[in-house]
């Protein structure tokens, strides 16, 4: 596959999940905004229950927003194990570590 269809790929899925989290934010203000109004109109300002529509609504932007990262996340590399483990010596690792060095010349 050439590079540049592969990154068009890639640019793709993230417009992809980015519509879709934007709907699925859409969708929830829309929920919150229903359940002001809801609670706006209840007799006494008492929280009654609430109405089956606003649970769906709820439920379906839940639903875009996840099915948008899963579907729209590029998709994952394989993993590659060394075949040959590299044996480290002692002063290997100390010289890996310089910023972990410690001096007592104070």
């Amino acid at each position: 596959v050439p590079p540049f269809f592969a990154c068009h790929r890639i640019e793709q899925a993230l417009i992809t999940m980015l519509a879709a989290i934007i709907t699925a934010t859409a969708i929830m203000v829309h929920v919150a905004f229903s359940l002001i109004h809801f609670r706006k109109f209840t007799v006494g300002g008492e929280s009654g229950d609430i109405p089956i529509d606003i649970y769906v609504e709820a439920v379906l932007g839940m639903a875009v927003a996840i099915a948008g990262v899963i579907f729209g996340s590029p998709s994952l590399k394989p993993l590659k194990l060394v075949d040959q483990p590299v044996t480290r010596t002692f002063e290997m690792a100390q010289s890996a570590r310089s910023d972990f060095n410690i001096f007592n010349h104070r």
